[in-house]
């Protein structure tokens, strides 16, 4: 099982799509919230400039305000923090305004999209990788849902037609932020995770900063195009089993070559920026 996340019942495996979960049982209420897209308070050392940190245990901090391709004014995610899982930290954490993140994990001469635990100040726990490169946005992508995962929706989804999500999950019990998997049923109804809070963002159709459809097809067998594992980006993933409706965000590992694994999935969606 690479790759876990939590042990509260928060575990996540490559190998599944119904785990990915975090915290204990929510429960519904009124307080679900559809919120539309906020700022986080950032700020850069000017347009085109780039500040780049490496700490002494060979970590990265990167923050830019090229708005090319750093997360800025609708652009794509940026590197936040690469480098060894025990005593890394995402700069500028607010567990008041969490951010999505990607992440993925190096294990041997594979990579894997990984989950991780972010504590209140920031620092990552509950992950095995080698290697994590965590990828955010300066500026929050739209936000689709915040609220309890027990009666919480994703407003218009299409299980004909899935939009690319990032989750992040909220532990009540010990007040950490994670990286998290849900299911999304044909009516956008969430379900098969056990955080108190979700937040849920994505882009339901074309517009400035969403990802483009990088590749659809089987698991067993598949190749993820263009794949260099030197040089590793920040995807999104969506599965299912053949003959259901649902999808869940998911995990998945890529070999040197981009071959896919580590999933009983039967189709999968990827999208890169």
């Amino acid at each position: 099982m690479p790759f876990a996340c939590g042990d509260d019942g928060g575990e996540a495996s490559t190998s599944t799509l119904t785990q990915g979960a975090t915290g204990v049982s929510a429960t519904a209420d009124d307080g679900e919230t559809t919120p539309t897209t906020t700022d986080p308070a950032e700020t850069t050392t000017g347009p085109g400039t780039t500040t780049q940190t490496t700490a002494d245990d060979g970590s990265t901090d990167l923050d830019s305000a090229d708005t090319s391709d750093t997360g800025v004014s609708g652009a794509g995610p940026i590197v936040l923090y690469e480098g060894p899982v025990v005593g890394g930290t995402i700069p500028g954490w607010d567990p008041d305004d969490p951010r999505p993140l990607i992440m993925l994990g190096q294990l041997l001469d594979q990579w894997i999209v990984t989950l991780a635990r972010i504590d209140a100040d920031g620092s990552l726990s509950d992950n095995t990788a080698q290697q994590l490169i965590v990828w955010g946005w300066q500026q929050e992508p739209p936000r689709l849902y915040d609220g309890p995962v027990v009666g919480g929706s994703i407003p218009g989804w299409s299980s004909d037609d899935p939009t690319p999500v990032v989750m992040m999950g909220y532990d009540d019990a010990n007040g950490s932020w994670v990286s998290t998997l849900a299911s999304i049923a044909p009516d956008g109804s969430l379900g098969n995770n056990l955080a108190d809070r979700i937040i849920v963002w994505g882009w339901s159709g074309p517009r400035p900063g969403a990802p483009s459809m990088h590749y659809s097809g089987p698991i067993p067998g598949g190749q993820l195009p263009g794949w260099d594992p030197g040089a590793p980006e920040p995807l999104v993933m969506l599965a299912r089993f053949s003959g259901e409706n649902t999808w869940q965000s998911t995990l998945v590992s890529i070999g040197p070559g981009g071959e896919l694994g580590g999933n009983a999935a039967d189709e999968l969606l990827v999208w890169s920026w």
